[in-house]
């Protein structure tokens, strides 16, 4: 991780330490090198917080928030994964960290 990202990490994380809630929408753009490919990606997403066990994070993987999300909800250490309009139940995760790194 370069300082620029640890330091955007460590203002987040002071932000958000002391709210008792918080919503944000916004774009990521993720900037990946796979020998000599660059490729550009921008991924839309909102996010909402409740004191002291309530987190709901949605993913649409492209800039279009209108477009099918994923979302992941964390109530008092239950996570659950759907996807918006796809009829398909909503898959039960272990911690939050594991439905973060299976989405993408």
């Amino acid at each position: 991780m370069n300082e620029e990202t640890s330091d955007f990490l460590e203002q987040l994380m002071d932000r958000y330490r002391n709210c008792d809630t918080y919503q944000d929408t916004g774009i990521i753009q993720v900037d990946s090198l796979a020998g000599e490919r660059r490729s550009k990606s921008l991924y839309s997403f909102s996010t909402f917080f409740a004191r002291p066990g309530r987190l709901s994070l949605s993913f649409w993987f492209t800039e279009n928030p209108n477009s099918s999300a994923i979302n992941i909800v964390f109530v008092n250490g239950d996570v659950r994964a759907y996807r918006d309009g796809s009829g398909v139940a909503a898959v039960q995760f272990r911690s939050l960290s594991e439905a973060l790194s299976r989405i993408a």
